[in-house]
Formats: structure tokens, C-alpha cells, sequence
């Protein structure tokens, strides 16, 4: 489970459990990423894709707030499906 403020080591931690999933860009914009930085950042680093690995965004985490916000987004996600799951 993240901490209620998780930092750059921390997401590097949990980010070794999901080094195979997806991050969307609809899932940027809808952790609070501008789409407009969003869409540099693609274009910059991943050729425009769409999506992009977990594994692949791990590198930037120390110098992208974008990727931290959008990890620590898509972690608590998972953390709140995993807890409805539990709860079934």
C-alpha cells in the first residue's frame, strides 16, 4: 500500500510489481497531467504512443513529477480494485 504521500523511491518499489502494465495517456490527464504536457512528453521520449509500460517510465520518475503523479494515480487504483476484490 502507498503512503499517503509516496516518494520517488517508494513508486520505484511498487513499480517493480507491475513492470507489465499499461499507462494511457487518458490515465495522465486523468491523474490531474495537462494533456498538453502529456502529449510532449509521448512525443519526446515514447514517438507519440499512447500507452507505455510501466517498465519504461520507471527511468523518469526522479526527474518527471507527470510520471510520479500518474504511478502514484494508476497504483492507488489498483490498490482500490484489489480492496473491492478482498471485500467480495
Amino acid at each position: 500500500m502507498l503512503s499517503a504521500y509516496p516518494d520517488a523511491t517508494e513508486l520505484k518499489e511498487v513499480a517493480q510489481n507491475f513492470l507489465d502494465l499499461e499507462i494511457t495517456r487518458d490515465e495522465s490527464i486523468a491523474a490531474g497531467n495537462c494533456a498538453s504536457g502529456t502529449d510532449e512528453f509521448l512525443e519526446e521520449y515514447f514517438q507519440k504512443r499512447t500507452s507505455v509500460k510501466v517498465s519504461a517510465l520507471v527511468s523518469y520518475i526522479d526527474h518527471y513529477q507527470g510520471v510520479r503523479t500518474v504511478l502514484e494515480y494508476k497504483f492507488r487504483q489498483l490498490e482500490q480494485q484489489a480492496e473491492e476484490k478482498s471485500e467480495e
